[in-house]
């Protein structure tokens, strides 16, 4: 890769682009070198890693193999995650809420992504009526395709194993929509049914 091109890279594209463009090999280096000096932050400026100012700064100036990659792993959810579930459930957050989680995750299959730190960022469950539900990204990772990454690995995981599965999506939630429905999911045009089970200790 010359020093005059950019490579943006997401998980479904990869584009190569040299900016402006002709630019000769050398034209893109000086400039390049114009931007540096011109965009360098000062020392005590170079702190916050989440600064946006500074995270440009690193993405433009320094060599590809210089910087940090995070990746990102599927893992099958545990009873040890219930409690993280819980709290941002927003039909729960609450004791019986957190023992209906740890029961879904003890009896039926979760699915989440860990960040290289090991802790999980994105996630979602199926319970007793085999419906997908309780799915969460933390807000820095969104539109990252997290959620993607998870639907391929349960589809897979369900179709191996001749599991149904369906999901229930607010009808106000229109990207949620247009991407379950490029996935490849079908819209039920129909009625359904809500059951609610109280075991006698909460009644």
């Amino acid at each position: 890769m010359t020093m005059s091109e950019i490579v943006i890279r997401d998980a479904r594209t990869q584009c190569r682009l040299q900016w402006p463009p002709g630019a000769s090999q050398q034209q893109g280096a000086d400039r390049r070198l114009g931007a540096q000096r011109a965009l360098r932050p000062g020392a005590s400026e170079m702190k916050d890693d989440l600064d946006y100012y500074t995270s440009t700064y690193h993405i433009f100036t320094k060599a590809p193999d210089k910087l940090e990659k995070e990746t990102f792993q599927n893992i099958f959810l545990d009873v040890s995650h219930a409690r993280l579930v819980n709290e941002h459930w927003e039909l729960g957050k609450n004791e019986k809420s957190l023992k209906y989680v740890e029961r879904c995750l003890q009896n039926f299959a979760g699915f989440g992504i860990l960040s290289s730190e090991g802790k999980p960022i994105s996630w979602f469950l199926t319970e007793q009526s085999c419906e997908i539900r309780m799915g969460y990204t933390f807000p820095k990772y969104r539109g990252q395709g997290h959620m993607w990454q998870m639907g391929c690995h349960s589809i897979a995981y369900f179709f191996s194993r001749k599991i149904p599965f369906y999901i229930h999506v607010a009808e106000d939630k229109e990207k949620s929509h247009q991407a379950l429905l490029s996935f490849g999911f079908k819209n039920a045009l129909c009625g359904w049914h809500q059951w609610k089970c109280t075991p006698k200790r909460y009644c």
